[in-house]
């Protein structure tokens, strides 16, 4: 190889690891975390103001009684809330990346309450940028982290827990089990990871118009039977029945990506936003009901 094909292997080389710390990076990588939905009270976690370019994370709640508000802001920069509920009583995984790492806090309220911290700061390990997690019986935290599942306990002990058929990086406790999906497939598993069902022809392959991170299942949720999908690639939300038909939920429109998905007590909640760089963040959450899609937050 010449001087020039080798400079030129540099200079292609050195932009696209640019071009992925820009797409990656805190300010252009909103959202992290996930959305859960908890008896009419709906948990999701953004920036605020939502146009900020600081990644300060904020939970937001909304009820059909009172509409949208903050709950609580982190004092962090680089910083991610996922949840997690139990009853009426909702778990809140605060991170915030550190040089070479991550740490996390665990608190836990009433869902409506502002939490209190149960488990202090400590090193995130591999639970850092995890896929989902809720808290078993012996009060460890279960979680996935791509590509296996792990636990990890009040002192900071982490182990393997389970090594499943096939990579997977997204966990969801649901009311049969475990909710765990790829970027392509989705598993309904029992607590000791027995498939009770799989749903791998989800994504449409010759999906056109991708965004960058792929053609891929960014998450879904499952209830009665009923799986929904966020569908990243595919810029989407959709429905399949018990039967396996898909409905289409939201088509969202170019420049837009689907992230979470969540039941609702009447209907299904749908989070999306624009993430098109330079142009700014723009998120949109709409409540699908009775085949409308009603705006709850966000821009048109």
């Amino acid at each position: 190889m010449d001087g020039g094909s080798v400079l030129m292997k540099v200079i292609k080389s050195s932009i696209f690891i640019v071009l992925l710390s820009t797409l990656f990076s805190p300010v252009e990588s909103h959202p992290g975390g996930n959305m859960i939905s908890v008896n009419g009270l709906l948990i999701w976690q953004y920036v605020y103001p939502p146009s900020s370019l600081e990644h300060y994370s904020t939970v937001y709640i909304w009820d059909e009684v009172h509409g949208t508000r903050t709950l609580i802001q982190s004092e962090f920069n680089s910083s991610d809330f996922h949840f997690y509920a139990k009853g009426d009583t909702v778990f809140y995984a605060e991170f915030q990346d550190i040089n070479n790492g991550s740490r996390f806090r665990l608190l836990k309220g009433l869902a409506g309450d502002v939490p209190d911290e149960i488990w202090p700061w400590q090193n995130a390990h591999e639970f850092g940028d995890t896929g989902g997690f809720y808290i078993s019986d012996s009060k460890e935290i279960i979680f996935a982290k791509y590509p296996s599942i792990y636990s990890i306990d009040k002192n900071g002990l982490t182990r393997l827990v389970h090594e499943f058929e096939e990579p997977i990086g997204g966990l969801t406790k649901v009311e049969d089990g475990l909710l765990l999906n790829s970027p392509t497939k989705v598993w309904l598993v029992d607590e000791n990871y027995t498939v009770l069902k799989v749903w791998d022809d989800l994504i449409n392959p010759d999906q056109e118009n991708i965004p960058f991170m792929g053609n891929r299942i960014f998450s879904a949720d499952y209830k009665n039977g009923e799986l929904l999908v966020a569908y990243w690639g595919g810029r989407s939300f959709f429905k399949v029945a018990l039967d396996g038909a898909k409905e289409s939920l939201l088509q969202l429109p170019d420049k837009y990506t689907a992230h979470w998905i969540a039941f609702g007590e009447e209907g299904y909640f749908l989070f999306g936003s624009q993430i098109n760089p330079p142009d700014p963040i723009i998120p949109v959450l709409y409540l699908h009901r009775k085949g409308e899609n009603i705006m709850l937050w966000g821009e048109d």
